[in-house]
C-alpha cells in the first residue's frame, strides 16, 4: 500500500489487508514533524489503535506493528497545527519472518539495556513468544489444558516420594496409640459397596484404621458410627497409605473439619495420566464445577446431616458435603494436601445434572435468591439478583488519549444495559486540542462527568480523586485502552462486587487478537507477578476448566477492577505512595486482609490493549521509582509476594500457563 497527500492529515481507506506484521513508513517535508498513526479494522471499524511514529532518517518516520485482524484503514495524524503539504508519501508493507526476528531482537537489546537486568528475562520471553505469531495462536494446549505424559512422568519423579504413605501410617499409629481411627465409607449408590470397602482396606498400611460402610440410615439423618467420613462417588483406588495421610492431617489438627487431596486417572494399561492439581477450598469455583471430587475426608458433625439429604447426594455425596462445609465452616478449618492420593479408574460418576440438583437445593437451603444455569461440560453459572436500586461509577483515568478513550466510552454506552451507571473521566492534564474538544463534547451526556486530575501521573491519586466525585454503590476502575465486548459485563461485575463478603472483582481481559491478557493475577510467577493464562486462546477451557469458571484469586488487575464503595473506603482506597506499579495488587491484598474475597469472572469480557493509558517507561527515573514501589510492597507484604496462596505448589512458577513444575 502506498499513497501521497497534500493535506495535513492523510487517510487510506478500504484496504482489507490480512492480519500480519507491517512496517508503516511516512515521508514528510520537515524533519521536525510529530506523527502518529491510527489503524482501524475490517470487522469492527470502531475498533482501532493509535501508535506514535518514530524518526527513521531525514524527513522519514516509521513504526512496526502486528495486527491479528484485517486492516480496514490507516490514517496519519500530525500533532498540533502542522502545515498542509507536510506528508509527501505513505507506504505500508508486510514484513517477512527474518525482518520480524531482526526487529524483535533489536527491540530486546534496547529493552535489556534500559532495564539493566531489573526485569525478568523469562517475563520478556513470554512477550516475545506471543509476538512471533501475528495471528495470536501461540498456545500449548497440552500444557495449558492437559499435561503430556512425559511431563507428568517427570513431575512424578520430582514430587512423589514412595515412602510417604508408610511414614504417614507410622505417624498416625503414634498419634492414636492403641485406639483405632474409625472411618466410615459413604459409598455412592451406583458403586459396589463391598468392592469399595475391599479396595480401601487393601490400601491401608498397618492396623490403625477401623473401616465400616455407612448404611442408608446416614442418608435418613442418623449419626454414623464413625468419627471420620470418607465419601466415595468416583470409581478408583487409593494408593498405599493415602487414607492414613488424610487421617493424619485431621488427627494432628483437631480444629480441622475436612481435608481433600489431588488425584489423577489410571488408564486400563496401568498408566497414570491427567493429574488434577487442585486449588484450595474455593466457594466460587465449587459453585461452578465439582473440582474437589475425590479424595475428601470429613470430621463428622451433626450439622452435616442436611448435606446428605440434598437431592442427588446419594450419587455425589462428596460434592454435597463440600458445599455444606464451605457454607458452615471457616476457611481455617478446611485443608488441602498437595499430593496425589486417588487414582480414578472410570468415567465421572454423574453428569452435570446431578451437580445442578445438589447445588440448587443447597442454595435454596441457604435462603439465597439466585438463578442457576447449566452450561454443559460440567460447568454451572450462579447469577445473583441485583439489589434495587444500585448504581455503578465507572472511573477512567486518561490524558491526551482521545482515540482510545472514545472507543472505550462508545463501547460502554453501546454494550451496557439493565443497570444504572455513571462515567467519571479523570483528566490528568490533557493539552491536545482534539482531546479537549472531545471531553468538552461529553459534557452534554448526562451519564458522563469529566473532572480535572492535574499533576504528574499517579494512578492511585487519580483514581482516588475519581472516587471522591463518584456517587455509585459500586466503583469500577477502568483503563481508557479497553473496549467492552460482552453486553452484561457491568451487571456481572456489580452483582458480585455488591455481595457483603466480596472484595475486588476482576474481568476476563483479551488482547485484540483474542488471546488472554488477564484472568487473575499470579504472585511469584514469571519472576514477580504475572496474569493467569496469559496468551492462551480466549475460547480455551484452561487447566481444570479454570478459564470458564468464576474463582477466588489473590488479586486482579486495576485495568478493570470492581469493588463496593464501602469496602474501598474501608481499606483506605489506593495507596498514593504507589504511583504507577503494584497499586492494584496492594489494594487487593488489603481487601483480602480485611476478610474479603477477591473474585475473577469469565462472564465480564473486555478487550485491553495494555499499557496504552500510560505507555511503557524505561527511563532511569521510572526504574528508580519502580524499585522504590517494590520496596514498599516487600516491606508491607513480605513472603506473601513470593508465592500465590491460590496457586498449587506443584505448578510451575516459570510461566502463568498452569504447566506442571518439572
Amino acid at each position: 500500500m502506498g499513497g501521497a497527500g497534500d493535506a495535513a492529515k492523510v487517510a487510506v481507506d478500504d484496504l482489507s489487508l490480512p492480519p500480519d506484521w507491517y512496517r508503516l513508513r511516512v515521508w514528510t517535508s520537515s524533519d521536525s514533524a510529530i506523527l502518529s498513526a491510527r489503524v482501524r479494522f475490517v470487522e469492527d471499524r470502531r475498533a482501532e489503535f493509535r501508535i506514535q511514529m518514530e524518526p527513521a532518517g531525514r524527513k522519514r518516520f516509521q513504526i512496526t506493528f502486528k495486527t491479528a485482524e484485517p486492516v480496514a484503514s490507516v490514517q496519519i495524524l500530525p500533532e498540533g497545527d502542522q502545515a498542509a503539504g507536510l506528508i509527501a508519501k505513505v507506504e505500508m508493507l508486510p514484513l517477512g519472518r527474518l525482518a520480524i526476528v531482526c526487529f524483535l531482537a533489536a527491540k530486546a537489546v534496547r529493552y535489556a539495556r534500559a532495564t539493566r537486568g531489573r526485569i525478568s528475562w523469562k517475563a520478556g520471553l513470554m512477550h516475545l513468544r506471543a509476538a512471533l505469531n501475528p495471528r495470536g495462536n501461540f498456545v500449548f494446549r497440552s500444557l495449558y489444558e492437559r499435561p503430556g505424559q512425559a511431563s507428568y512422568d517427570k513431575w512424578r519423579a520430582l514430587h512423589e516420594h514412595p515412602g510417604s504413605g508408610a511414614t504417614a501410617a507410622q505417624a498416625l499409629g503414634r498419634a492414636v496409640g492403641a485406639a483405632k481411627s474409625r472411618v466410615g465409607l459413604l459409598v455412592a449408590g451406583h458403586l459396589d459397596r463391598d468392592a469399595v470397602k475391599k479396595a480401601v482396606a487393601g490400601s491401608l498400611i498397618g492396623d490403625t484404621v477401623a473401616l465400616s460402610v455407612l448404611t442408608a440410615s446416614v442418608l435418613d439423618g442418623g449419626a454414623p458410627a464413625a468419627e471420620f467420613v470418607l465419601p466415595v462417588d468416583h470409581p478408583g483406588i487409593f494408593p498405599p497409605g493415602a487414607v492414613e495421610r488424610l487421617l493424619l492431617e485431621l488427627t494432628a489438627a483437631p480444629s480441622l473439619a475436612a481435608v481433600f487431596a489431588d488425584s489423577d486417572a489410571l488408564a486400563p494399561d496401568g498408566t497414570r495420566e491427567s493429574p488434577r492439581l487442585k486449588p484450595l477450598w474455593d466457594r466460587e469455583l465449587l459453585w461452578s464445577t465439582d473440582y474437589i471430587r475425590a479424595p475428601l475426608m470429613v470430621r463428622w458433625a451433626d450439622d452435616l446431616k442436611p448435606a446428605l439429604a440434598l437431592p442427588g447426594a446419594d450419587r455425589k455425596p462428596a460434592y454435597a458435603l463440600a458445599l455444606t462445609l464451605l457454607a458452615n465452616r471457616p476457611r481455617t478449618a478446611l485443608a488441602r494436601i498437595p499430593a496425589i492420593l486417588f487414582h480414578q479408574t472410570g468415567p465421572d460418576s454423574a453428569d452435570v445434572a446431578t451437580d445442578n440438583r445438589i447445588l440448587a437445593a443447597h442454595l435454596a437451603g441457604l435462603s439465597q435468591d439466585h438463578r442457576l444455569t447449566r452450561l454443559g461440560d460440567g460447568i454451572q453459572k450462579v447469577d445473583w439478583p441485583m439489589p434495587a436500586p444500585v448504581r455503578a461509577s465507572i472511573i477512567i483515568p486518561s490524558k491526551d488519549n482521545s482515540c482510545t478513550l472514545r472507543t472505550c466510552i462508545d463501547s460502554i454506552i453501546e454494550n451496557t444495559s439493565g443497570i444504572d451507571y455513571e462515567i467519571v473521566i479523570c483528566d490528568n492534564g490533557s493539552t491536545q486540542d482534539r482531546t479537549l474538544k472531545y471531553l468538552a463534547g461529553l459534557k452534554g451526556n448526562g451519564r458522563v462527568k469529566v473532572i480535572a486530575a492535574p499533576g504528574p501521573f499517579n494512578f492511585s491519586k487519580i483514581n482516588n480523586d475519581g472516587r471522591r466525585h463518584a456517587t455509585g454503590d459500586v466503583l469500577v476502575f477502568l483503563n481508557d485502552d479497553t473496549r467492552i465486548i460482552a453486553g452484561e459485563w457491568l451487571a456481572e461485575l456489580v452483582s458480585l462486587a455488591q455481595r457483603s463478603d466480596a472484595g475486588a472483582v476482576g474481568a476476563l481481559l483479551l488482547y485484540p487478537n483474542g488471546s488472554v491478557q488477564h484472568a487473575g493475577m499470579l504472585i511469584g510467577v514469571g519472576g514477580s507477578i504475572d496474569h493467569a493464562f496469559r496468551y492462551l486462546a480466549g475460547e480455551s477451557r484452561g487447566y481444570l476448566d479454570l478459564l470458564r469458571c468464576r474463582r477466588e484469586v489473590t488479586a486482579v488487575t486495576g485495568a478493570c477492577l470492581a469493588v463496593s464503595a464501602a469496602h474501598f473506603d474501608q481499606v483506605g482506597g489506593f495507596d498514593e505512595k504507589l504511583m504507577v506499579t503494584c497499586n492494584d495488587l496492594d489494594l487487593c491484598l488489603r481487601l483480602r486482609a480485611a476478610g474479603l474475597v477477591n473474585i475473577w469472572t469469565p462472564w465480564a469480557r473486555l478487550e485491553h490493549w495494555e499499557s496504552m493509558t500510560r505507555g511503557v517507561d524505561f527511563t532511569a527515573e521510572a526504574l528508580e521509582r519502580q524499585a522504590d514501589e517494590q520496596r514498599i510492597m516487600s516491606d508491607r507484604w513480605g513472603d506473601l509476594l513470593n508465592r500465590d496462596p491460590t496457586y498449587h505448589p506443584g505448578l510451575s512458577i516459570r510461566a502463568p500457563d498452569y504447566r506442571l513444575s518439572t
